[in-house]
């Protein structure tokens, strides 16, 4: 930030620290978003924010007169929760201009930086300046620094509620279900047993279904749907506890009736849910079972034959690629789907991978140990023919690599892209009028792809002229020059190995000692990763048409199916690609699809978003709040008055004699629904005793 910027900001002055979180988390409103370029472009003062005063928000402390206002209906009335999780949730409203701000999911706070984290390696980095040196912030100011914009962005969020103080995620009157108070009416199940229910409620949680209607179809369950069944009823979700059985069978009896299609949508993302769930846990045992199958196959190798350690060392490659596959597939799951998953299924998720975490690096551990012993075990006669026996394999992973890179190339340049200098010329160019936060931010964001492109795009040129040099320079060297070059370039890799083998020590001591691995720096971890890994894949769809005969040569190489058909669920091939090589499915696909298995039933998962199967989780929005609404408006089996007299003929303490509502305003209502959503109207309501409700 400019010198003479820091001296106007006298409400923005310290800066958040790490372990400062509860000043960060807490719902907040979008209220101002400021443009400032490097070169001033107007000398006339910006006044004010007319809905907030310097009082309260600090406006006239760090606006100058250089900044561009981007306000418009780019962020009218959007709202931001940050919770303690590091989970951010986007209130946008309806007309609101979608941005990729707006669609990030997490976020970390680092020393005095924000980053707010989305899907396909999606991250905006702000500083943050606190409003006070305390913990009671009522704004923050965010700036951020962008090469594309020639400038910085500033957002100031201003405070609106407290963590606690935030509203439930939904409607619910589960408190009548489980206290059972003014029940009129007892369902019976299939086997007998009793449960005490509200006709009015019946009545409204679904639209078309009347109380007798859910009474008949209730009382055909068996015990165990019906307190599932009346859960749903009573809170427009399914129990918490509910297991892919019960979810199953409420499937069945429910999928037949349109009426109850809500109830039938959940039961499906619920079961589809845990299908994704229980595949990416058994992706990473598959991962695990790779690991292990690897030390076996190095520890079951003869080392005194050079012919079975060539045998073994192509055998390590198709496991390793396996295992490249697998984990490309596990991060692109996880990152297409995690927002359909409940904040309890993905901290499961998390936590089963976390506890993973050391088996891992043990595993890495004991196969570089392994691979050493057996290396340090040849004498330098054995070691050099090792060599000579593994010079073809190394001309043909050679060629095969440098092919695919030269495809690769040939793709991105046929292609061609857009410059980070085009993208931040045109973005110069637009005039002061037409600049609003969603075109700001889409140029932001376009500029950072650009410049990463354009980074990767030129360490793999230098790679592929470097890799296509040493491949002619090997072609004019003797047998015994090239047995040297693999030698050395095996002993090599075995010395960075014993490196590797160190850091792993030093990471399990970090994990184990230090309790490094804390959740929230996990969580992060990995939705960066998959982020990344997810924007990686993008990348190779672009170019997947130069990647096919790669790709096909591999899966020939691999002959692996399950390596098959995770390659045509990323996308990379179609299953047409794969119609030749379906005759050697089960032939030398080794022990790891024997430790494997045959379960891919979760392969097929697709997104829930593709399916429809994502549901509104605003209270006020849901069907259950809605139905009460109607009932309430149909006056239909109200049992109680609300009587609002004026002030001036409220009765005193002397008036003798109930209301009759003569003068004043009637509102009948539903005992049932006002103590289930008012713990003081419950109280009123059973006692009728004053003391009682004070």
């Amino acid at each position: 930030m400019p010198p003479k910027l820091r001296r106007r900001r006298r409400k923005f002055q310290a800066s958040p620290r790490a372990e400062d979180m509860e000043m960060i988390t807490g719902r907040w409103k979008v209220a101002k978003v400021y443009y400032e370029p490097k070169t001033p472009v107007s000398p006339t003062p910006l006044s004010p924010s007319p809905t907030h005063s310097s009082d309260d928000s600090g406006s006239e402390d760090w606006v100058s007169s250089q900044m561009v206002d981007l306000a418009g209906p780019d962020f009218k009335g959007v709202e931001l929760i940050m919770d303690d999780q590091c989970d951010i949730t986007w209130v946008v409203p309806k007309g609101v201009e979608p941005t990729p701000l707006f669609q990030t999911s997490s976020f970390f706070v680092e020393k005095d930086t924000i980053d707010f984290i989305g899907e396909q390696y999606r991250v905006f980095t702000f500083d943050v300046h606190l409003s006070s040196d305390g913990k009671d912030q009522k704004s923050l100011l965010l700036s951020s620094y962008s090469e594309a914009l020639d400038g910085t962005m500033y957002m100031q969020i201003d405070k609106m509620k407290a963590p606690a103080e935030l509203p439930a995620e939904h409607f619910s009157l589960k408190a009548a279900l489980e206290d059972g108070f003014f029940s009129d009416l007892t369902i019976r199940s299939a086997e007998g047993q009793q449960c005490h229910a509200h006709r009015a409620i019946l009545g409204c949680c679904c639209p078309g279904m009347k109380y007798r209607d859910w009474e008949v179809f209730l009382s055909s369950l068996p015990s165990s749907l019906l307190e599932a069944a009346l859960c749903y009823v009573y809170t427009d979700y399914l129990p918490l506890d509910l297991t892919v059985p019960q979810a199953q069978e409420l499937l069945a009896v429910a999928g037949g009736d349109p009426r109850l299609s809500r109830l039938t949508q959940l039961c499906k993302t619920f079961i589809e849910n845990h299908n994704l769930k229980m595949r990416l846990m058994q992706l990473i045992d598959e991962i695990h079972a790779g690991l292990e199958l690897a030390r076996k196959i190095v520890d079951a190798t003869e080392m005194g034959n050079p012919v079975k350690i060539t045998y073994a060392a192509q055998q390590l490659a198709k496991e390793g690629a396996a295992v490249v596959v697998k984990f490309c597939l596990l991060c692109e799951l996880y990152s297409r789907n995690k927002k359909e998953l409940s904040k309890s299924e993905k901290q499961e998720l998390l936590e089963y991978c976390r506890g993973r975490v050391v088996v891992f690096v043990d595993q890495l551990r004991e196969l570089l140990e392994l691979v050493l012993a057996k290396w340090d075990s040849l004498t330098d006669a054995q070691r050099a023919e090792t060599a000579q026996h593994l010079i073809p394999e190394v001309e043909r992973i050679w060629d095969l690599v440098l092919a695919s890179c030269q495809n690769i190339k040939s793709g991105l340049a046929s292609k061609g892209s857009s410059s980070f200098g085009s993208v931040r010329r045109t973005f110069s160019h637009l005039e002061r009028g037409e600049l609003r936060m969603a075109l700001a931010l889409q140029f932001m964001n376009r500029g950072k792809e650009v410049q990463r492109l354009e980074k990767v795009g030129k360490e793999f040129n230098e790679f592929v002229e470097d890799a296509g040099r040493k491949r002619e320079e090997w072609r004019d060297w003797t047998p015994d020059q090239r047995a040297t070059k693999v030698g050395r370039g095996l002993q090599w890799a075995f010395t960075e190995g014993e490196d590797d083998l160190e850091k792993l020590e030093e990471l399990k001591k970090e994990i184990l000692v230090e309790n490094a691995l804390e959740w929230k720096k996990f969580k992060i971890m990995v939705t960066m990763m998959c982020s990344y890994v997810s924007w990686g894949m993008r990348r190779l769809l672009s170019l997947k048409d130069p990647l096919r005969p790669i790709l096909l040569k591999a899966c020939k190489f691999i002959k692996r199916s399950d390596v098959n058909q995770a390659l045509v669920y990323l996308g990379l091939l179609k299953e047409e690609d794969l119609v030749g090589l379906l005759e050697d499915e089960g032939k030398g696909g080794g022990a790891g699809e024997e430790a494997n298995g045959d379960k891919q039933e979760g392969l097929e998962h697709q997104p829930a978003a593709q399916a429809g199967a994502k549901l509104e989780l605003e209270g006020h929005g849901s069907q259950l709040a809605g139905g009460c609404q109607q009932l309430l408006e149909s006056q239909d089996l109200c049992d109680m008055q609300f009587i609002l007299m004026p002030q001036e003929t409220t009765p005193t303490n002397g008036d003798e004699g109930p209301l009759t509502g003569e003068g004043g305003l009637v509102i009948p209502a539903h005992r049932v629904i006002v103590a289930a959503r008012s713990e003081w109207f419950r109280r009123a309501l059973q006692s009728g005793m004053k003391e009682a409700i004070d």
